[in-house]
């Protein structure tokens, strides 16, 4: 295999979609991860629609919770 065809695998942008569904197969609401986190629900929510994109910090944080791996957050370019 060849250095590009494994690089197209590699998780390289954050992925809202992917995010929101973690959360969701968590079985959590906004709000759940707002009173875990401290953070607002509504803050939570813009990073589930791609409306701002959460730092590498906030991410460990939500995988942690949601109990995925961070890579999962993320999707491969192209």
């Amino acid at each position: 295999m060849t250095a590009s065809a494994v690089l197209q695998h590699v998780p390289t942008r954050f992925d809202p979609d992917q995010l929101l569904k973690a959360r969701l197969d968590a079985g959590l609401t906004l709000r759940d991860v707002a009173a875990v986190t401290g953070w607002n629900h509504g803050t939570v929510n813009r990073y589930e629609r791609g409306v701002i994109d959460p730092t590498a910090g906030v991410l460990a944080v939500l995988a942690d919770l949601y109990r995925v791996a961070p890579g999962k957050l993320f999707t491969t370019a192209g």
